[in-house]
Parts: C-alpha cells; structure tokens; sequence
C-alpha cells in the first residue's frame, strides 16, 4: 500500500498560548498543523495550501471567526472546507446559531477535550481522504471514458470505411490475379511477333509463328470472358441516397424488442412502406424461431432482450449460419455499446432517442447496400479464389492447386497410416497435332481427354492439368494395383476415341507414370519424381501404356 501524506489542519486563534495547546493535541505523523494568528492570515494561507480542516476561534481582533468563515464561504476554492468553531465564551444558543450559519460543521467549547477533538479531527481527516480518492477515481475514469470514446469514434469512422476498403482490395487482388494470367500469352504473342520480323522470309516458320499468336489470342479472350463473369462489387451507398427508393421491392424485416409500445413506434414510422412487412419477437429465441421458420431480410434488435441481450442473439446467429444482415435500435446511447454491437457484426446502430422516420428508413437503407455490398464481395472473392486454382483452358484444377493437395494427401496418409496413389500422365506426340492441325485443334484434344478423365475418377480424386500436355491424378487411399487398373482405363479409354476439330479427325494416345506413398520417407517432391520417373520409362518403352515405380526402378 502507497504511504498516505501528512493532511493540512489549519488553526487560527489570536493567542499563542491556545496555538500551543492545540498544536500539543493534534499532533501526529500524518497532521501537518497550519497556524494563523488572525483571520486576514488565516485566509491567505487557505489560498496557499491544501486543508483538510479549519479550526477558527470565534473572538478574534479585526476579523472574527464568523466574518472568516463567510468570506470562505463565499469563495470557490475554500467554500467546501469544513469549519470547527473553538471558542471560550460564545456558547449562547443564538451565537452557535450563528455559528452554524456562517458555514461551521461543529462547535468545540474551551477547556477542550482532547479525546473529543481527536475524534472530531479523525472524523474529517478520514472524510478528506476519502473525499481524494473518489476525485482520483473520477479524474481516472473521466480520462478512460474519454479514451474510450475516442477509440470508438475511430472504430465507428473505420467501420463505415471498412467495406469500401474491402471492395478495393479485392480489386487490387483481382488485378493481380488477371495480370497474372494474362502475362503468359502476352508474353507469347509478343515473342512471336519479334520472331516473325527476323523469319519472315520463310512460310512455313511464319505459319507456324501466326498460330502460335492465334492461340495466345484465344487465351487471352477466355480469360477476358472469365473477367466479365467474374462478379462486381458496388461502391457503398452515399449518404445522400434518397431511401424511398430502396423500398420499392418487398422487405421482410424482423423486430427483437421485449417493449410493444416500442415496435409499434417502429412500425408506424415505417407504415408508409406498404412493401414492407415486420414480424415481432421478445427474446433471442424469438428470433431464432421466427428465422428458422424463414429467413428474414433485415433484424431490428434492441440491446437488451428478455433472454439476453443483442450481442448474444448476433452469436446465436452466427452459430446457426443465418446470414440476415442487422441492425440495432435501442434504448443503450452508449458509444461502448455502439462500439461492441458493430465489432459483433451489426451494420448500422440508431439510439431510440434519436429515432425518427427519416433516420430510420436511411439506416434501414444503409444497412441492406452495406450487406449486398458484403455478399458482393464475398461471392466474387469465392469466384476470384476459384479461379486462382483452375485451368484457364480444360477448368481442372491447376499445378498451384497439386502441389497444395499432395501434400495434405501425404500428410494424411503419414498420419493416418493410409495408401494414396500419384498418375502423371503425358499425351503421345502432341507436338505433331499442333503443327498439323493447329493449336486450336491441340486445345480440343486437350478439353477432351480432361473431360475424358473425369468421368472415370471418383469424387475424392483429383485431377489436375500439371503443364501443356502433361496432366496428374491424386488418388486417396487406393492402393497402387487399383490405381494401376484405372490409368489403364485413361490410356484405353483414350486409345479407342477419336477425335474431331472443324471436320479434321484424329487420335492420341497416353503414356502414364504411377507411384504409390512409400512412408515417411517419401515427401511430394520425392512421390512426384517417382511417378515423373515411370512417366519417362512408359515413354521410352514404346508409349501408350502404364508403367509403375517400384523399389527404385521401374
């Protein structure tokens, strides 16, 4: 415990010898005694320190006790310091009277005694004290209520920049991922127009290069046409918006509030909106039932509900994956409440004692441009991450997206002491389809061996295009002759079909590497290598068939 200061005492008596005598009573550690021989003094002093208590003597020359005690009455600074009259005369009825009305708290009558003034002194030494500590109480909380209101109008200002920020950088993202696609073709569109210019002389080369150029054009416009359907994410709605315009469809609202008198003030304010319906709920569970039974537009919830409050319903909400977006209109002005409600997850926050029809129907209207706005944004950023792990050309999955699943599949294999199977399969001589027959016809013949795997993989494979010609299959649990049975059903599948781009016809076939999970040793690079391994000895053999890794050969 921090040591407590010496108080104050002042003690005002014309008489040295009283000065003494009080001085000798009160004396102890934690008194500090202040003497004043008169009045005038007396108030000078109280001006210059801190006092806990006067004691005044009632006769002095010049100024009296009671002429002091008025003027410190009537002065800001020393109007609250309690005063005890000493005197040895003054004990009429009608001067303690007066006394009392000049502001004294007590009266001591001389010969004092010193049990009775101790006590008395103690009595308001213990008052100051405490008097202190809940102004350093108050001072503290004031500067905390203060910081706090500070905070949260930044966190109100950040959150109604919150969504707009979120627009941008899922742009910035978009921007990033399409620069990134559209880098390879452009890149090759511009490689072959610098060849052309040095072999332009020679036909064939010049075919050769137009096509490559045709191809990375095609490229090029399906990704432009992926962009077009990927979907937009609108600006926040202006303050300015006229909100009868947002009531022109139906809206579904659902109101938490154990106060009817209260939901009716709500739906009168909003009866002009004969589109608009409200249903009513008391509690939490109200509201989980009435959203159950069927999904609402928008919640209007006050903070304090019968069964809890709105921040336990918003958790309620959350837990049951209901996506009604809400906001809040309640009875609680508070900015820590405000705070507390729109980290929960409420758009908009309206105190009842500030609700009005224009007010609430601007809110109302906020809250749902915020809420499409949300799911805008979310449903593009679902399409953006889609897309970041898909083949532009067959729509498998791409090698960013391999690489990944392999290694969980080990991981889970590791763990769980399961079997998993790596295909790596190339197309025999694709180079000749795409000089006789032209990048486009490769393109086909690329869509439909994809397609063509597909339909012979279950749902938990998966299949990826891992580079040009080359694609992977990852297969969970299966062990390496079952695998081994169905890359036989890709290369056989492949070798009976043919075929067809613009009236040209033809065949391929596959050559397939196949590895199996060989434990903790193995790890995707070391699984990827091994299957890469039996892809070359299916190739150098003769191609069109499955060669699998086993025990370092193959």
């Amino acid at each position: 415990m921090a040591k407590q200061l010496p108080v104050n005492i002042l003690i005002v008596d014309d008489r040295p010898e009283n000065l003494l005598v009080l001085e000798h009573l009160l004396a102890a550690p934690d008194i500090c005694l202040i003497k004043a021989a008169s009045g005038n003094e007396a108030l000078g002093l109280l001006l210059e320190h801190d006092i806990a208590l006067a004691l005044l003597d009632v006769q002095m020359p010049e100024m009296d006790g009671f002429e002091t005690a008025e003027i410190m009455r009537g002065n800001r600074r020393t109007q609250t310091i309690p005063i005890i009259f000493v005197t040895a005369i003054s004990k009429e009825q009608k001067h303690v009277f007066k006394g009392y009305a000049s502001g004294a708290v007590d009266y001591l009558f001389k010969p004092i005694e010193p049990r009775v003034l101790e006590s008395k002194v103690r009595v308001f030494i213990e008052l100051y004290r405490q008097r202190r500590a809940l102004e350093h109480t108050l001072d503290q909380l004031e500067r905390t209520v203060s910081e706090l209101q500070s905070a949260n109008r930044q966190l109100l200002d950040r959150q109604k920049d919150r969504l707009e920020e979120e627009r941008l950088n899922l742009l910035l993202q978009l921007a990033g991922a399409r620069a990134s696609e559209i880098d390879e073709p452009l890149s090759g569109i511009l490689q072959a127009v610098e060849a052309l210019k040095s072999d332009a002389n020679t036909p064939d080369g010049r075919a050769r290069l137009l096509m490559d150029i045709e191809t990375a054009g095609r490229r090029l416009a399906a990704i432009a046409r992926n962009m077009q359907a990927t979907p937009s994410v609108s600006a926040v709605a202006q303050p300015d918006q006229n909100p009868a315009d947002f009531f022109d469809t139906p809206l579904d609202l659902i109101c938490a509030d154990p106060c009817d008198a209260d939901m009716d003030q709500i739906e009168s304010l909003l009866a002009p909106f004969n589109q608009l319906t409200m249903r009513r709920a008391h509690s939490i569970r109200d509201a989980i039932d009435l959203l159950e039974r069927k999904p609402a537009d928008l919640l209007l919830t006050e903070y304090e509900l019968s069964d809890g409050n709105a921040l336990a319903l918003i958790d309620a909400m959350r837990a049951e994956d209901m996506k009604t977006p809400a906001m809040a209109v309640t009875g609680q002005g508070d900015e820590v409440v405000a705070s507390r409600l729109i980290q929960s997850g409420v758009y908009e926050y309206l105190p009842k004692s500030r609700l009005s029809a224009n007010r609430l129907q601007a809110a109302i209207c906020s809250t749902m441009e915020k809420a499409r706005i949300r799911k805008d944004a979310e449903t593009a950023v679902n399409k953006m991450a889609e897309l970041s792990i898909r083949d532009a050309l067959t729509g498998l999955y791409n090698r960013r997206h391999f690489e990944d699943v392999l290694k969980r599949e080990i991981s889970r294999s590791r763990r769980y002491d399961h079997t998993l199977a790596l295909c790596m399969m190339d197309l025999d001589h694709f180079k000749r389809i795409n000089d006789r027959f032209g990048h486009p016809a490769g393109d086909t013949a690329l869509c439909e061996f994809a397609e063509l795997v597909q339909g012979l993989v279950r749902a938990s494979d998966i299949v990826c295009r891992y580079g040009g010609e080359e694609f992977a299959v990852i297969l969970p649990e299966t062990e390496v002759s079952v695998a081994a049975g169905v890359c036989e059903r890709f290369r056989q599948a492949l070798d009976a079909r043919t075929i067809c781009h613009e009236n040209r016809i033809f065949q391929l076939t596959v050559s397939i590497g196949l590895a199996a999970f060989a434990g903790n040793g193995t790890d995707a690079a070391a699984l990827v290598q091994m299957a890469d391994d039996a892809l070359y000895a299916a190739k150098s053999k003769g191609r069109n068939q499955v060669r699998i890794f086993k025990n370092d050969h193959v």
